[in-house]
């Protein structure tokens, strides 16, 4: 939650509570925020969403910021990513472009065969088993950048 501090009567708002503030202090042009002491002048506060951490504030140069996680992928993303993959492809078939492009505006497409082919047939439109058959075997067959530099390493 931030705080700012009115430098005009020296009363301490929450950020929502500022436009009320505004009105009933007339002068308050300027505002401090409590953590960081940035001022703001005008409606400049309204940006000023993220401050500094209360150990970053009293252990200065001491503070050692937590070691952030590497954004993992979800599997569905990079599902999702192989689909665009394959049908941005230059050397995709035609049939199978247009069943994948139907198939990029879904954020749920399945991964595994058999619901693959079951999502072809109720949500995608693609009714040929077959046709659903040869999109399901072109998409797995399509190599990421990531996945092929992994299997490089692997070998």
């Amino acid at each position: 939650m931030v705080f700012f501090v009115c430098n005009t009567c020296q009363e301490t708002v929450k950020k929502q509570k500022v436009d009320a503030h505004c009105q009933k202090c007339r002068d308050c042009w300027v505002l401090t925020c409590v953590d960081c002491s940035k001022e703001f002048a005008g409606e400049d506060y309204a940006a000023h969403t993220q401050c500094i951490s209360e150990a970053e504030k009293y252990q200065g140069a001491l503070y050692k910021a937590p070691k952030a996680k590497g954004a993992k992928r979800s599997p569905q993303d990079a599902w999702l990513e192989k689909i665009a993959a394959a049908a941005a492809a230059a050397d995709c078939p035609t049939d199978i472009r247009g069943a994948l492009r139907g198939m990029l505006s879904y954020g749920n497409v399945p991964r595994k065969r058999a619901k693959f082919l079951n999502f072809c047939a109720n949500s995608a439109g693609v009714r040929s088993v077959p046709l659903a058959e040869k999109v399901f075997a072109y998409v797995d067959a399509v190599k990421l950048e990531g996945e092929a530099e992994k299997e490089a390493e692997a070998a």
